[in-house]
């Protein structure tokens, strides 16, 4: 017990500690008792006794998030609900088993518990995602593992940004293996983990904050019927994704269907060759041709026959373009480029070059709507690559920024998930805070701004050129 003061009740009144605190429930408890037990006629005595079970609640509140450990606290909690429970039922039922009613530890225990599981619901997504401390935990890529998960995207269960922020983030992850993601309402109520033959725990969900059981097994034969059922659920039909690679877009004349498509949507987390002018676009592939011939199996023609259509249509179709501040300021610092999923670095003058062309594009075509997101529009995934997502009517595809060469493209598969992401693309366009710059000149101030930046990187030189980068990046 200790004498921290937990609660002020203004200057001059009176401060209560937790010692207070617990010496007030318990003499409220034994008033309670004494109703139940010797003195039945005092009702008076239940009356006030009943204003111990809050107080007691409170304190459970209060120690759960002062533990420095929730196991050990929810344990010593059990260890006196299981010695209290006989003489609570000798007192109540004169025999040692009474199962009509047990003690308020119990209670306070249960209560515990759903604290716990209901703070538990964000971390879990995360974890869900593969994020530490908002960060992607690993980079490496396993061939040999294959993981399908199943979730309900139904309208009245999603959350237009949450939500779609945290599956572009689970697929940029998990791109590093066979990962398949797939949407039905057979998820709805459940949640199931099992590796086939080995381990499985289920459990049944009255919201995404409270477990009703939790059932877990090692014995292999339910675990392979489970898998093998859950597998069964798994249809094509049903799968929200399929994985591709830009060389298969370019083959199969999906990146160009995309193009000429309408209702053209365009999120950039990072600047690629749909905003490049033609020097820069001929330099790049000059530079790197036989690179990108054994990276696309494209010739040098048929690329230049996609920049020529991609920039018709930039320059003379209705596209709304948000873009990261984050794409300018990477791009001014680093000078990496997705030139068609394929990572290149642009000289300081290269730089200037294609930014420059954004912000041409900025001033003078009407018909291009930017849009300019300022940090981070979902907080937990501020150290993640800002996603590359492009919608049409027609195809619509993400950008997996995942620092490896293959399952870097996720096209979309599934009208319901293309519907969500249409969604998310119009809640953050229309969001109205100090995260999403709509005013054309004030973009157009701050691409400028970026531009100024990289001059003054390039005048510098050696360590002076590093300390600029630096102080700049903090400056932006």
């Amino acid at each position: 017990m200790t004498n921290q003061k937990t609660l002020s009740c203004g200057a001059g009144r009176f401060d209560i500690s937790t010692a207070g605190l617990h010496i007030l429930a318990m003499t409220l408890m034994l008033m309670d008792h004494l109703w139940a037990t010797l003195l039945p006629a005092q009702e008076w005595l239940t009356c006030a006794g009943r204003l111990a079970y809050p107080i007691f609640a409170f304190m459970a509140v209060e120690g759960y998030f002062h533990t420095r450990s929730f196991r050990k606290y929810a344990l010593r909690m059990l260890v006196f609900a299981v010695l209290s429970e006989v003489p609570f039922n000798l007192m109540c039922g004169g025999t040692w088993f009474y199962p009509v009613h047990q003690n308020v530890i119990w209670t306070l225990l249960m209560g515990l518990l759903g604290i716990h599981l209901m703070e538990m619901a964000r971390e879990y997504r995360l974890k869900v995602a593969n994020l530490q401390n908002g960060q992607l935990v690993d980079q490496r890529s396993y061939d040999n593992v294959y993981f399908k998960l199943m979730i309900d995207i139904s309208r009245e269960k999603w959350d237009p940004i949450y939500d779609a922020a945290l599956i572009i983030n689970v697929l940029t992850n998990f791109s590093h293996i066979h990962f398949k993601l797939f949407g039905s309402t057979a998820a709805a109520g459940r949640a199931v983990f099992v590796v086939k033959g080995d381990f499985a725990i289920t459990g049944l969900l009255v919201s995404h904050s409270r477990c009703a059981a939790v059932t877990a097994t090692e014995d292999p034969q339910n675990c392979e019927s489970l898998y093998d059922n859950f597998s069964k659920l798994c249809v094509r039909d049903d799968q929200l994704f399929r994985d591709t690679s830009m060389r298969q877009l370019i083959s199969q004349y999906d990146y160009m269907h995309t193009l000429l498509a309408s209702n053209l949507r365009w999120m950039f987390g990072h600047l690629n060759e749909l905003l490049l002018p033609d020097d820069l676009f001929e330099e790049i592939l000059t530079a790197h041709e036989a690179e990108l011939k054994d990276f696309l199996g494209a010739t040098p023609a048929e690329l230049r026959s996609v920049h020529n259509l991609a920039k018709g249509v930039v320059e003379e179709t209705n596209i709304r373009i948000l873009i990261y501040e984050a794409a300018f300021s990477s791009m001014a610092v680093s000078g990496e480029l997705d030139f068609f999923s394929y990572k290149v670095s642009l000289t300081p003058d290269q730089r200037s070059r294609c930014i420059s062309y954004v912000l041409q594009l900025c001033k003078q075509r009407e018909k291009l709507e930017f849009r300019l997101i300022s940090g981070r529009i979902v907080n937990d995934f501020q150290y993640v690559a800002d996603p590359n997502m492009f919608l049409s009517g027609a195809a619509s595809y993400l950008r997996l920024d995942n620092n490896c060469p293959i399952n870097r493209i996720a096209m979309v598969n599934n009208s319901v998930m293309e519907d969500r992401l249409s969604e998310y693309f119009d809640q953050v366009w229309n969001l109205d805070d100090q995260n999403v710059t709509k005013e054309r000149n004030a973009i157009a101030e701050h691409i400028h701004h970026v531009l100024q930046g990289i001059h003054l990187i390039t005048r510098a030189k050696g360590d002076e050129m590093e300390e600029l980068q630096e102080s700049w990046m903090n400056k932006i």
